[in-house]
This record gives C-alpha cells, sequence and structure tokens, in this order.
C-alpha cells in the first residue's frame, strides 16, 4: 500500500513537471493576467469548465490538479481531532434561537481550516464577517410580537352592550333559522315546501303573518318574505319593529339617527358582512317596470321625504345572512328569506355576488 502510493506521487511529480503541463499553466496564468486579475491576491486561478475557461478558488483549483498532492475527503470530526479540539454532538434541540443545522454551520465556520495560499488574519477576518452577517440576517428574520392596539370604539363601548352580546345574537339567529326550516323544508326529502303546502301555510299565516300584525293574511295571496326577514331579525335583535312590507324597516333604518340598532350603509368591494345583516335591493314588475327606488340614492333620498314613492309604501325585497362558511381561501354567506319562487329562499353567496346583487344593508 506504501509502495504503491510512494510510486503514484513520483509519477504526479513528473507529469507535474512536463513540457506539456507546463506550457498548459503557462497558458492559463496568461489568461489570467489578461483578465487582470493575476497576482491581485484575490485567491483565485483561471481553470477549465469544459470547453470554456472560469474563475476558481485556488485552494479548490489546485487541491484537484495536484499542488499539495490530491485533495482527500476529510470528516469534521477528524478534522477537530487533528486540531486537538473537542468533538461535541451537537443536541437535536434548540440552541439560544438556532437549530441544529444552523449550530453546526458556525461550528464548521470557527474550525475552518485555513489555506496556506492565503493571509491567515485576512482569513480569520472573513469568518468573523461570515458570522456577523448571519447573526444579522437572523435578527431580521426574528418576528416582534405585536403591541396591542387601543381602539376608541371599544374604550367608548356602553356598559350595556358587554362583550359577548354579539355571540349570543348570532345564535339566537342560528336557532330562529333552524326552526324556520323545520316547516319551510320537508325533512324526507331536503326540498322547499311551497306556500300552499299545508304544513307551510300553517306556519307562514299562523306566525309568520301573525308576528307583523297581519293575521288575516293568506299565504298564497299575500307576500310573506317581509315577515320571514322580520322573524329572524326579531330574534337577533328584539327591539327590531318587523313589518309586512320590507320598505317600513328599511326607511327607519336610515332615519336611524341614534345610531342604535339597525342603520342603513351602502355595500361596496371591501364591506365586510357580518350575520345579521338585512341586505335590500329593488323590485320590478313582470314588465320590468320599478315598483320602488332602485338604487341606493334613490332609498336613501326615500327616507328624507323626497321622490315618487315619499308619500306611500314601495316594493322592495330583503333577505338576512344567517350564517358565514369557509371553504379553502374562499368565504360564502348563507342568505335566507321568504317567497321567491313561491318558497323559502336559502342560499349561499360570495362576497362579490353579494355586492353584485342588493344596493345597501342594514347592519349593527
Amino acid at each position: 500500500m506504501r509502495a504503491s502510493k510512494r510510486n503514484y506521487k513520483k509519477e504526479y511529480k513528473k507529469f507535474q513537471s512536463s513540457p506539456e503541463m507546463i506550457k498548459y499553466r503557462t497558458r492559463l496564468n496568461k489568461e489570467n493576467r489578461d483578465r487582470g486579475t493575476y497576482g491581485n491576491g484575490d485567491g483565485m486561478d483561471v481553470s477549465h469548465k469544459g470547453k470554456t475557461t472560469v474563475l476558481e478558488k485556488q485552494s479548490v483549483n489546485r487541491g484537484r490538479m495536484g499542488e499539495g498532492g490530491r485533495k482527500r475527503k476529510v470528516s469534521v470530526k477528524k478534522k477537530r481531532a487533528k486540531q486537538g479540539m473537542i468533538i461535541k454532538k451537537t443536541p437535536r434541540y434548540n440552541l439560544g434561537g438556532l437549530m441544529q443545522d444552523e449550530q453546526m454551520l458556525i461550528n464548521q465556520g470557527m474550525v475552518e481550516s485555513v489555506d496556506p495560499e492565503n493571509d491567515p488574519k485576512k482569513e480569520k477576518k472573513q469568518r468573523f464577517e461570515r458570522l456577523k452577517n448571519f447573526f444579522n440576517r437572523k435578527k431580521q428574520d426574528e418576528v416582534q410580537p405585536m403591541k396591542p392596539i387601543k381602539s376608541k370604539t371599544v374604550e367608548e363601548m356602553p356598559d350595556s352592550y358587554p362583550r359577548g352580546e354579539r355571540e349570543l345574537k348570532e345564535q339566537n339567529l342560528s336557532l330562529a333559522s333552524a326552526d324556520m326550516a323545520k316547516y319551510l323544508i320537508d325533512p324526507e326529502t331536503g326540498s322547499f315546501r311551497t306556500e300552499s303546502d299545508p304544513v307551510a301555510k300553517q306556519y307562514i299565516e299562523g306566525d309568520l303573518f301573525q308576528s307583523v300584525g297581519v293575521p288575516d293574511a293568506d299565504s298564497t295571496n299575500t307576500a310573506w318574505s317581509a315577515a320571514t326577514v322580520s322573524k329572524l331579525a326579531s330574534a337577533f335583535d328584539p327591539t327590531f319593529e318587523g313589518s309586512a312590507n320590507h320598505g317600513e324597516y328599511i326607511r327607519k333604518a336610515f332615519q336611524n339617527e341614534s345610531g342604535i340598532g339597525y342603520t342603513a350603509q351602502p355595500i361596496e368591494d371591501k364591506t365586510q358582512f357580518r350575520v345579521g345583516d338585512i341586505l335590500f335591493e329593488g323590485r320590478s314588475d313582470s314588465d320590468g317596470n320599478p315598483l320602488g327606488p332602485q338604487t341606493y340614492k334613490e332609498f336613501e333620498k326615500d327616507a328624507k321625504g323626497k321622490g315618487k314613492y315619499a308619500d306611500g309604501l314601495y316594493g322592495s325585497h330583503t333577505d338576512i345572512i344567517v350564517d358565514v362558511v369557509r371553504r379553502g381561501d374562499e368565504t360564502y354567506y348563507l342568505v335566507q328569506g321568504g317567497n321567491i319562487g313561491n318558497k323559502m329562499r336559502l342560499q349561499e353567496y360570495t362576497a362579490a355576488e353579494l355586492a353584485a346583487k342588493y344596493q345597501g344593508r342594514l347592519t349593527q
């Protein structure tokens, strides 16, 4: 084994001093001079890579070509043992904010061998700069804890509206929605009952119409959508004044100067919808003729006593958001209402679809 190593070194030394190898190195050194990088202390050699030449670290190039003999891979443990360092296993847990791989990187950087071709002081300075940059990056990547935001809305909230009351309102609305579905949806088939169905008819006339003060109304001849929304809105807010006509509580919300209870707001692209919001829109007859205000500004104008519908009731429609469902990256709002197609409405919409369909909302 030793004889084979001596023979290898002898043959390799002979190869290095051959005319072909001297000519090869001379050509590369000339190109290094032509580049203006020869002797500038950057520690780089011109080396062949395929059919081209590139700048490469002297330690890599000369180790491969044999200035110090063929370089053999040495493990980190052997390097440390050779330098008289104590070998320790890095624990598999977080060390002062550094994970195991990062700690190994620092250990290797601290015991990295110095290339004899380079200045030891310069190499030490480079290692220090690398470690300094490493810790600076760690500091920049640290997530600073958020400072509590002082909200005037919370601080000025009256004692009559304690925290948790909103959740209770939403729960009551959800229960009222489920109770209504028992009468207006067939539990066996899952289909919506028509207003002429005996079960639905009895509920509409004996419960919904009774709650808005029209006990003699007939489910097949009188619109019951406003009574539906009134029933659900009263479960959410017991102070809500229901009506058999949508326009009555729409006007009251526009005229609400106290701000307590429902108030009217336009729907915009960035509107944050909430459970309990009453959504309103204009209505037209079968020929497309408007039966009341069609835009938010027209609804607002009517509430001020202006416009052609200000002297009486007008046609409109409302629905109420009873739940919010999250599927993947999309949020869906469950909207409930009455007698669209002689059946209860229970449909899901995205925020964009709500903004395209309705002119405004009553919210609190």
